[in-house]
């Protein structure tokens, strides 16, 4: 059985196809890249904000402790402002809510639940410890105790002040892990799409470079089709002139479209006249 063989335009258009194919991958690839890039970058911001909510844990728990022994000594000063910023940003950890991050133009941020269970019981037991730590010294405050139970009183909220600290450290560093870990997930992410986008670069050149041989194969082609052409056109125009035979060609509608010389000279017109004019023309009429 003979090999059919395939047209150059059907092979034209499959490479068209394919380059299509090939670029469209190419860009989605790219953009792909791009929006990982982005996203990790936004993504580093948060967790950084993140990291910093957790670890301004100690410094709230200290001060809290400052304000106690402030309001056991001289009854007036107040805990409240600081207990309440621990209690509501131990729930924006564990819950996840919208927070100000720029009292200028009122600029906010989501941040997200507890993103392990890890983080979660490490939150949970800062709360616990925190209440705990309340009740104890509201009792504290506002109880008439002895120096030494005083003493005692203090040095327990002190140890609940120490463990509170000891859990922050250890929920700043799990935040840290999972930052980490979610970075390195990213980076392998970003490695990915470039090999990919990488390979699609190299095929989608290979592909313009046999578009462009082909094309300039297809180019040749038609040029020495063309050269063949006119030298049969030549040749063929060539016998008909050298014929003393009065020869004439008429498309559909009946018009000339080539005479020969010997016609020519039998009409008494040129060639290049003759070329255009109807037929009748040169038609005897009848008697």
């Amino acid at each position: 059985m003979v090999p059919f063989p395939l047209s150059p335009i059907f092979v034209n258009s499959s490479i068209s196809r394919r380059l299509q194919v090939l670029l469209a991958l190419f860009l989605a690839g790219l953009f792909g890249m791009i929006a990982v890039t982005i996203s990790g970058i936004r993504d580093r911001e948060l967790d950084a904000l993140v990291i910093d909510l957790a670890g301004r844990q100690r410094m709230l728990q200290e001060r809290h402790m400052k304000d106690i022994l402030l309001a056991r000594q001289y009854r007036n000063a107040d805990s409240t402002a600081t207990r309440t910023e621990l209690v509501e940003t131990l729930e924006t950890l564990l819950y996840g809510r919208k927070i100000p991050v720029s009292w200028a133009n009122d600029h906010t941020v989501r941040v997200p639940p507890s993103p392990t269970d890890a983080i979660k019981l490490a939150i949970q037991g800062q709360q616990e410890l925190l209440v705990q730590f309340i009740a104890k010294s509201d009792a504290f405050v506002g109880g008439l105790q002895a120096v030494p139970a005083e003493h005692a009183s203090a040095l327990e909220l002190q140890q609940l002040t120490d463990d509170f600290v000891a859990k922050a450290d250890n929920l700043v560093n799990l935040y840290d892990a999972w930052a980490s870990a979610k970075f390195s997930r990213m980076v392998q992410w970003q490695i990915l799409i470039g090999v990919i986008v990488g390979l699609l670069g190299v095929l989608l050149t290979k592909q313009i470079r046999q578009a462009n041989r082909n094309l300039e194969k297809e180019v040749l082609e038609r040029k020495q089709s063309e050269q063949i052409l006119r030298e049969s056109e030549k040749r063929h125009a060539h016998v008909l002139n050298s014929t003393m035979d009065a020869i004439m060609t008429i498309d559909q509608e009946r018009y000339i479209t080539f005479m020969n010389r010997a016609a020519a000279t039998t009409f008494h017109i040129s060639v290049l006249e003759a070329k255009g004019k109807p037929l009748q023309r040169f038609l005897t009429p009848r008697s």
